[in-house]
C-alpha cells in the first residue's frame, strides 16, 4: 500500500518524518522520490544501523532518537 502511493505521489518539495523508522526504509524510498528533506524518528536509538543504510544507499535524512514520542515535537523544531 505505501509502495503504491509512493508510485503515484509527488515529494518534490515536500518534508517528510518517518516515526518508527527501524530499517530506515521509507526514509531511502522518500528520498530517492524526491523529498526535499526526511527525517526518521525511533524511541530507542538504531543509529549504527541507520548510518549504515544512509551510506549504502547513498541517501541523506536526519535521525532523531533516544527521546519518548512525546518530546519529538519540540526536538524537531529544535532541529530546524
Amino acid at each position: 500500500m505505501v509502495r503504491d502511493f509512493l508510485d503515484r505521489a509527488s515529494l518534490s518539495g515536500t518534508r517528510c518524518l518517518d516515526i518508527g523508522t527501524q530499517e530506515a526504509i521509507s526514509p531511502v524510498v522518500l528520498c530517492r522520490r524526491g523529498a526535499e528533506s526526511v527525517t526518521a524518528y525511533d524511541r530507542l536509538s538504531l543509529a549504527d544501523r541507520i548510518e549504515a543504510v544512509k551510506h549504502a544507499y547513498k541517501v541523506k535524512f536526519d535521525y532523531i532518537n533516544g527521546i519518548p514520542l512525546w518530546k519529538l515535537a519540540g526536538a524537531l523544531r529544535e532541529a530546524h
